[in-house]
């Protein structure tokens, strides 16, 4: 049987110098990478109404989970693009702020009739 090397399993210090060289040149980080970058794009276009409000409630679900179990759980992606998970959760919760003031305070245009 073919053993497989998780992203989740990389030991930091000795895949150190490949990240840095270049750090998405492995497969796994450049999915982790799309990943994360497909659930910000959710988010964030809420604001501008692109996104259903399910969508986006389960991706924050995702942004706030501490939960490690999983490859392509949040946590487990930011240690393994070395991104600070509760820096990014800061700001999402203040973009979040920000969405309920835009929506609760949007104005309705209509078309006049010529």
């Amino acid at each position: 049987m073919r053993q497989t090397n998780h992203a989740h399993q990389l030991d930091p210090e000795t895949d150190r110098a490949v990240r840095h060289a270049d750090p998405l040149a492995c497969g796994e980080r450049r999915l982790m990478l799309a990943v994360l970058e497909d659930a910000l794009r959710t988010v964030l276009s809420a604001r501008v109404g692109r996104s259903c409000d399910a969508w986006v409630r389960e991706e924050l679900r995702w942004f706030m989970s501490e939960d490690r179990s999983h490859p392509f759980a949040f946590e487990v992606i930011c240690d393994v693009l070395d991104l600070d998970a509760s820096w990014l959760r800061a700001r999402l919760r203040a973009n979040t702020r920000r969405n309920r003031f835009y929506r609760a305070n949007r104005v309705q245009y209509h078309a006049t009739p010529a």
